[in-house]
This record gives structure tokens, sequence and C-alpha cells, in this order.
């Protein structure tokens, strides 16, 4: 382990901070704010918890959703899937969060890991799972740090801020928040030594100083220096102030931002006059007042450390310490032990299982057959199951984004005495049609939007190669593109129509970007069935991720995905899960395993019978 003097790495602080952000970082692959919306766990280990907690703060104040910061541990002991898992590791390597990593990557969450070091275990990682994960570190190299985290803390919430203008157009503070730290540090440094003599140390974070009273509660209990207690203003005040009353000679110290300001100020009032804080008040809100906190918390501890004598950049660690640091979690020891055994036990907690059904309504491409295959015809072997089901009496109907292609497929597989039963919604459910219906003769419906939205449209895909657009009368479809460019024609729609992008609806497809008017829905097809909603339907699709085509269908219960990415919906039983039963394959395991019961149809456990 390198062993530099922490007093030598905090001179290097300023410097970290500007390199980083005066160049690009890395986001690989690009992405845009909603894609990172949803149920999130804030997840970091040891000094990275601060920055793992400034990143909740920065995604709950842009309204992402909620958010939980947790260690490792704390994340093996949860059975819960939340929508996405932000890992953060300066180095790469730590082997909890290579961990958690891998449980996430088995539960189907999606992840994005925040590091300093390009080439880390934790980059090579992230790029096996490269439709599930998102990598951001810088292009600069950092310093490297002693024993504790002191110059990757900076350069970690470097990289966060640079992602939180990348992601929402945060303005950027032309003061280095860095710099503005250390010089009211030296302007406050005999009352700090006149206060630094205490025998523990009481951090009380409000705020945006929250990040840093974790960063010096980590520093104070990784080193030794001193015992310290870490919580907000107002638990304090419920019974933890017992404690200064006892041992008047404690040293408090007060983490917050102008929001705080006029709260804190009473709270200091109210204090007795042996307690003399040291407050550190940021002179900015959001990132770079947490930033600005965060370093005074870097260097309020060198003055402790002085204090005692100790170089915590050169600790002496035992050799028990060590076997500690060493120690593995293995499957057993987790909430969901070893995921590919207990899938069998879990099947019940999804309505896939637990409800009889009397029809399906499926996806095609990427569900019936292969979206590379998705002109060669639907398989054999799903054909003689689909016709199985129907002879039994199971109503079968199909939503996709297809048009009269879709009604070609279809009747190469389904013996025709079924045509008439079976309902096809093509356009993603904006025309509605029976298989035995002609399309040329069916009244198209109207979407007033479509002339505007298509010249945009068209103006955008001219500046994109090989985009080719195609446009029906209430579908336009861009294919040829990648995710990245999918992603860019959604943010220039987003700009030139501003809220009139609720009248429009964005679909992505395995091969495909569909614009859609705003009532498109594969769910408009259940309303044709007879059987609804007397009897319940299964909805199977692939694309059920946020954004993704099949998102309402597979939201719906039951429902089952056999895609690769992981649904949305925490009730939809992700069958793609498992890379071997995924689309075509899948599909054809689920007809395989579909009963007939007394009320109609089940799902049997035979579907994990592989």
């Amino acid at each position: 382990m390198a062993k530099r003097s922490y007093f030598e790495e905090i001179q290097e602080l300023e410097s970290t901070w500007n390199d980083i952000q005066s160049h690009e970082i890395i986001i690989n692959p690009p992405v845009n704010a909603e894609l990172f919306s949803g149920c999130a766990y804030c997840i970091g280990s040891g000094g990275s918890i601060a920055i793992a907690k400034l990143w909740q703060l920065i995604f709950e104040d842009n309204h992402l959703g909620m958010a939980k910061t947790m260690t490792p541990y704390e994340f093996n002991q949860f059975d819960r899937v939340p929508d996405i898992v932000f890992l953060f590791s300066a180095s790469g390597k730590n082997h909890d969060i290579l961990q958690v990593f891998k449980s996430a990557a088995l539960k189907g969450c999606k992840i994005v890991v925040f590091t300093v070091t390009a080439n880390s275990a934790l980059i090579r990682l992230a790029k096996s799972k490269p439709d599930q994960s998102v990598v951001i570190y810088p292009k600069v190299t950092t310093p490297k740090d002693g024993f504790l985290a002191v110059n990757s803390i900076v350069a970690m919430a470097s990289v966060v801020g640079q992602v939180e203008r990348s992601l929402f157009g945060q303005r950027k503070v032309e003061d280095s928040p860095v710099a503005t730290a250390f010089k009211d540090h030296q302007d406050n440094i005999a009352f700090i030594k006149e206060l630094n003599h205490g025998q523990a140390i009481q951090i009380i974070s409000s705020e945006w100083g929250i990040p840093a009273g974790h960063d010096l509660e980590t520093r104070l209990a990784e080193s030794g220096v001193s015992p310290c207690f870490l919580t907000d203003p107002r638990n304090f005040a419920h019974g933890r102030f017992i404690w200064l009353e006892t041992y008047r000679d404690c040293f408090v110290v007060l983490f917050g931002t102008p929001q705080s300001k006029p709260f804190l100020k009473r709270f200091i009032k109210a204090l007795p006059e042996f307690i003399t804080p040291y407050y550190i008040c940021a002179p900015y809100e959001g990132l770079y007042g947490a930033v600005y906190c965060l370093t005074h918390s870097i260097l309020i501890f060198s003055e402790l450390a002085k204090v005692k004598a100790l170089d915590p950049g050169r600790p002496v660690v035992p050799e028990w310490g060590r076997k500690l640091h060493s120690l593995r979690l293995s499957p057993k020891d987790t909430a969901g032990g070893d995921l590919s055994k207990t899938a069998r036990d879990k099947r019940t907690q999804y309505p896939a299982f637990e409800m009889t059904f009397g029809g399906i309504v499926s996806d095609i491409d990427g569900t019936l057959l292969e979206t590379e295959n998705r002109f060669s015809g639907i398989g054999r072997d799903i054909g003689i199951e689909m016709n199985r089901l129907l002879h039994e009496g199971l109503l079968l109907a199909f939503a996709t984004g297809r048009g009269k292609s879709a009604l070609e497929l279809l009747r190469n597989s389904i013996s025709r005495e079924f045509w008439p039963q079976i309902i096809v919604g093509l356009y993603n459910g904006t025309q509605i049609i029976r298989l035995d219906e002609n399309l040329d003769e069916k009244l198209e419906p109207e979407w007033s939007s479509l002339q505007s939205i298509a010249f945009k449209v068209k103006e955008i895909c001219s500046g994109i190669p090989r985009a080719e657009l195609t446009i029906r009368q209430t579908q336009i479809t861009v294919e040829g593109i990648n995710k990245n460019q999918s992603a860019f024609i959604e943010q220039e729609l987003s700009r030139a129509f501003g809220q009139g992008t609720k009248f429009m609806k964005l679909g992505q497809s395995g091969h495909s970007l569909d614009i859609l008017p705003y009532w498109a829905n594969k769910l408009n097809v259940l309303e044709k069935m007879n059987i609804f909603p007397k009897q319940n339907i299964l909805g199977i699709g692939d694309q059920g991720q946020l954004g993704g085509n099949d998102e309402d269908l597979l939201g719906w219960k039951p429902s089952v995905s056999v895609g690769k990415s992981r649904p949305v919906s925490n009730a939809c039983f992700w069958l793609g899960k498992d890379e071997r039963l995924r689309g075509e394959q899948g599909m054809l395991r689920l007809l395989k395993a579909i009963e007939q019961v007394d009320g109609g149809f089940k799902l049997g456990i035979k579907i994990f019978d592989y």
C-alpha cells in the first residue's frame, strides 16, 4: 500500500480540482438524465461514502427519484432490487464494491460506476456488461492517496460536478471552492488551534454540508485521531447534548450552507457558554457548497492530527486489521443468497405465477423471434406451441411496432381457423385489426401533429449517417441508429417542442426508435379482446426498460420479460435475466410452460427446468 504523508497530499487538492474541471470526463455510453431516474442506491465504502452521499443529494435535488446511500454490506443485506445502482470507488479495486457490481448485475439493475481510475477491475467488469452499465471517470490522472482518501475525494467530487453540469446544465462557479476553503481555513487557523484540545469531536452537519460530516467522521475513525459523533442539528437536540454536558472539553464542528444559516445561528446561540463551536458555512449552495465543506473537513482533520503528532497517511496497520479487510462475503452471507439457486423459490412473488389467465398479448420482434431474424419468419417450434395453446382455448393477441409485415408473419405460423379470433395491434397499438382482416380496407386513425413532428425528425436525422426514416399515419420510425444517436434525437425533439413533447411518445425497440402519438399503447389491444376484463391477460415482451416500447405492456400484471434489460416494473417476471432464456428461446420455454387448469391457464414451474 502506498504511504504518502497526509500533509503533502493536501497541498495537491486545488490542482486536482482544477485539472478535472478543465478537462472533459468520460461517460460511456453517453446518457441523458431520464436514464438515471427511478429508485436508486448510492454505494460507497470508506471515504467514498461521502461522495455517495453527495450524489444522493444531487440525485434528489434534480427530482430524479428517491435515493439511499449505503455501504456494500448494507446492499448485500437488502433483498430488494432498485432501478439503478451507483457505485463509487476511486481506485476501482475495492473488493466489496466489485462484489456489489456482480450482485447488482445478477439482479438486473442498471449500474453506474464513478471512479478516477480508467484502467481498473471495476471498469473491466462494467465493460463486460455494456447493456447494463455506464462508466464515468476523468480523462486526466489524479494523485495517488496515502492511507486515507484525500485527493481522490476532491477528484471524485469534481467528476460528480462535471456530470451534474452535463446532465442538468448546472451553472459553473468561477471561484474554486477548494481554493476558497483553503483561504478561509488559513484565516481561522488560530481559532481552530485554540479549540482543538478536546477528547472527542462532535460533528453536526446540515444540507450540503452533510457529505463533509460523513467525511470527517470517516477520517477520525480510520485514523484513531479522536473518537467522534455525527448527527444533524435536530437529532442532536434529542438528548445527544448530554454528552457535551458531561464532557465539556469536546470540540464541536458544524457544517452548513446558506440555506441552513438562519437556523444554525439560532442553534449556536442556544448553546451554553462553555461550548464554542467551529462553524463552517459555505458561501455556495449545491455541489460547490459541498466541496467547500469537504475541503474544510480535510484541512480541519490535518490540524487535529498535528496535535496528536500523527501522520494519518502513514499509519501502523495491525495484522489483524489486514485480515479483517481481506475477508470476503460468500453468496450465503447475503440476503438474496445465490441468485441462480433461489429463482425457483422466489417465483411466487410474481403475478405471472400466481394469476390464472385466459389470454396472452405478446410483442413480436425480440420476443417471438430474434430482432436480427425479423424478416426470416417465426420459428417452427414456437408456431407449434402457439397452435397447441389455441386448440386448448387460450386466446392470443399481438402488439408490435410493425405494420402489414406483422400480419403476413403471423399468418404463416398460425392455423387459418384461428385468424378471426386473433387481435393484432399494429404501429405500437395505434391501429387494431383482426388477423383475418385486410389492412388496406381499414380506416387509418389520424395524428394531427404528424406533419410538424415528421418535419423536425427529418431535419435532425439529416445529420446522422445511415439513419433511415419511415413515416406512417401514426408512427415515425428511425432505423440504422445506435443508442447514443437515439438519445440525441430525443434531446433535440425536447428542445424543439418543449412541453409539446407531452403529445408524442418515444419508444425504443431492439432495432429502432419509434415516435408515436401520446395515445399509442400496446395495451390498447387488451380492450379489443373479448375475454377482457372478465379474465386476466398475460403480457409478454422484451423492451420493458425505461423508454422501451414494451414498458407499458410489461408494467401490466401479470407479465413476463424475455429481454436482456431489466423491466421497470418489479412485478414483471424477468425470464431474460438468464441469457439462455432471452428472446425466441425464452418465449419457447414460456409457451411450453403454460398449462391448462380449472378456470383458464397458468404458468407452470417447469419453466425453471433447464
